[in-house]
């Protein structure tokens, strides 16, 4: 049990993972729904994927089995679309993950 679990008071819609068709279209795919999160609006510089700066507007502390959550990833939450542009992997002294970061565009 994480010490961050009593923080999980917010709740995502759905996360969809992006991938492309043979025809190069993005397509979603949901992967998870009803996320236990902590949801914090707070601007942020991150560096994305493609290694550039970028204003996040949301920080997103979800539990450990949701390590799988990948860069681009759709969030969506009361109907508002993000996009994940960096991650976090939080570890306890034991080294074990303890909790994920996003952080949203």
């Amino acid at each position: 049990m994480s010490i961050m679990d009593s923080y999980f008071n917010h709740s995502i819609d759905y996360i969809y993972s992006i991938a492309r068709n043979k025809y190069g279209d993005k397509i979603p795919t949901e992967q998870y729904s009803d996320i236990p999160c902590r949801w914090v609006e707070k601007i942020t510089q991150v560096t994305n994927a493609e290694n550039e700066e970028v204003l996040s507007r949301i920080e997103v502390w979800l539990p450990a089995e949701y390590d799988a959550v990948k860069h681009n990833w759709k969030i969506v939450k009361d109907s508002a679309t993000y996009f994940v542009a960096s991650k976090e992997v939080r570890v306890d002294l034991d080294g074990e993950v303890d909790h994920i970061k996003l952080y949203l565009v």
